[in-house]
Parts: C-alpha cells; sequence; structure tokens
C-alpha cells in the first residue's frame, strides 16, 4: 500500500508541476493561509491524504 501511496504522491507532483494554477485553485478552498512552501507539492500531498481518509481502513472501526 505504500508503493501505491508514493506512486499517487509523484503523479500528483507532476500533474500539480504541469499545471501551477491547478494547484494554486487547489489551495485556494478553505479559510487557512497558505504557507510559502511549492504549491505543487502541498497540493499534491493534500491529494495524497484525501486517499488515505478516503480508504474504508480509515473510516471503519473495529
Amino acid at each position: 500500500e505504500l508503493g501505491l501511496l508514493e506512486k499517487a504522491l509523484q503523479a500528483q507532483l507532476a500533474h500539480f508541476s504541469q499545471k501551477p494554477d491547478a494547484a494554486k485553485e487547489l489551495l485556494a478552498v478553505g479559510k487557512a493561509p497558505v504557507s510559502d512552501h511549492d504549491p505543487a507539492e502541498l497540493a499534491a500531498y493534500a491529494n495524497v491524504a484525501r486517499i488515505i481518509l478516503n480508504l474504508s481502513e480509515f473510516i471503519t472501526r473495529n
């Protein structure tokens, strides 16, 4: 599973590096101020976090 997340992160980094406006649009959602970090990297990690939070293992407790 970790390997899949790493591949997803690399894919997201490539996507947002090629489309910086999409990264800025994603980061504009919400009230928290955006840090000075690379917007493509922040957007990529945000999408990977979204993947993790949507896993059934995260949602379902046994």
